[in-house]
């Protein structure tokens, strides 16, 4: 089970990863390189990191703030947090192939951009998207076809 926009984590909507992916597709994108590369490399490991070893703290960190918003919200009760919607989640299902994507592609048009990484069970690449938030690289959305 991947964590996507359309999982039952609520990661976002559709709409978002379609808005998103249309953007970035009419920006001029470009192969990340220099600090962005480095940057969405680190925060893509931090991710993979923290669903390997369950460790939600460390997975909110790294969430854009819409997405920590929809895990608070699945958290199911008002004073909810991402940190216990997201402990939910990974409650829920199996996510060890979230835990050993290998990463790709990296394309950017400098305030967002589409990792593209091949995740164990996929026939082909998924992507994930992040978004620069007050100077950081935050997740949008994880692995998703």
């Amino acid at each position: 089970m991947a964590l996507t926009v359309a999982a039952a984590a609520g990661c976002g909507s559709d709409d978002d990863a379609a808005t998103l992916a249309e953007s970035t597709a009419t920006a001029p994108v470009r192969t990340a390189q220099g600090a962005d590369d480095r940057e969405i490399r680190a925060v893509f490991e931090q991710m993979r990191t923290a669903l390997a070893v369950a460790d939600e703290r460390r997975a909110c960190a790294v969430m854009a703030d819409g997405m920590r918003r929809d895990f608070a919200r699945m958290a199911g009760n008002a004073g909810g947090t991402c940190e216990s919607g997201f402990a939910s989640y990974l409650e829920g299902g199996d996510v060890v192939e979230d835990t050993d994507p290998e990463l790709l592609r990296i394309q950017t048009d400098g305030t967002q951009a589409i990792v593209s990484a091949k995740v164990s069970g996929s026939k082909r690449p998924q992507r994930a998207f992040f978004i620069r938030e007050r100077d950081d690289w935050k997740v949008r959305t994880w692995l998703r076809d």
